[in-house]
């Protein structure tokens, strides 16, 4: 994976974790971050995917719109990471069930998006390039979730 996206994925996680200390100029930041790994996530599959001409006309203005719902659902990802990250030292089984509720269901939704713009996706471009498409997209999505994995913290249970 590209080392340019894994230090912005970093870079992303950090201004999340500063997002509770300094709210307001760490949203902006946090914007920043986003739309340079968005901008880089772009390069990735256009490198990768190699489209011709007459595919990339109808491919990138549904890749727009698919990232657009995705990111509505990272959005809530990152309100979750932030409210886990301050309770991480005590959590109490309400707190923790309540989260790892959410967390169910954005996983749940990150899936059925999926699922759902396969078929657009299939109607401008060639099945096989739209597994690649969803390959390339795995691997940008497991290589930021490995890196902001390991900067979670740990949830400890209330005493």
């Amino acid at each position: 994976m590209n080392r340019r996206m894994i230090v912005l994925s970093l870079l992303l996680w950090a201004l999340c974790a500063a997002g509770a200390m300094a709210q307001e100029s760490a949203q902006g930041e946090v914007r920043t971050a986003r739309g340079l790994l968005a901008a880089e996530r772009q390069a990735l599959v256009g490198k990768n995917l190699s489209l011709a001409p007459d595919e990339a006309q109808k491919f990138w203005p549904l890749y727009l719109q698919y990232r657009g719902e995705m990111m509505r659902i990272g959005d809530r990802a990152i309100e979750l990471l932030e409210t886990m990250a301050k309770s991480a030292d005590a959590m109490d089984d309400r707190t923790a069930q309540g989260l790892l509720k959410e967390y169910l269901f954005l996983k749940q939704q990150e899936w059925e998006l999926k699922a759902r713009w396969r078929s657009k996706f299939e109607s401008a471009i060639p099945a096989a390039k739209v597994l690649r498409f969803y390959q390339i997209e795995n691997t940008i999505d497991t290589t930021v979730a490995s890196e902001v994995s390991g900067m979670t913290p740990l949830v400890l249970p209330a005493r």
